[in-house]
């Protein structure tokens, strides 16, 4: 209502200051870092923090860090991926070390041991009826 209380200047901006140390919190933040930007909880179990270093994201277990075009990840858990669609994953040297590690499709690899979508051994396999010349041969025993 009153045309006397509604100034042009009415919530500008301009007039609002702050004051910085000021807090309604008696509890003071510990570990805070001066270096990076973090988002976290007030003991800093989980936190993603944002920093010349790269990008760090941590649940107080698990860790991924992005730094310098490299993604890093320690799950001591266990890591899980879903997706409907295609996962393409291109490397010019992939070390997948550890037992039992375990490749499923039309190829599939344990322990170094390849076998085809039919359960034969790739590396070791024989064929059963083998003719020499223009004979046919038979197919591949398990």
């Amino acid at each position: 209502g009153d045309p006397t209380l509604i100034q042009p200047r009415g919530h500008s901006l301009t007039d609002a200051i702050f004051i910085p140390g000021l807090s309604s919190d008696a509890v003071e933040i510990a570990d805070y870092s001066t270096e990076a930007i973090e988002l976290r909880d007030r003991e800093r179990r989980s936190y993603i923090s944002l920093g010349p270093d790269g990008i760090t994201m941590t649940d107080g277990t698990a860790v991924m860090k992005m730094s310098g075009g490299k993604l890093e990840t320690s799950a001591p858990s266990g890591i899980a991926m879903r997706t409907d669609a295609q996962c393409t994953v291109q490397s010019q040297n992939m070390d997948l070390s550890g037992q039992g590690n375990t490749f499923s499709g039309d190829c599939r690899s344990t322990n170094g041991t390849f076998t085809d979508k039919d359960g034969v051994v790739l590396g070791t396999h024989t064929h059963e009826g083998v003719q020499t010349g223009d004979g046919t041969t038979g197919g591949p025993v398990k």
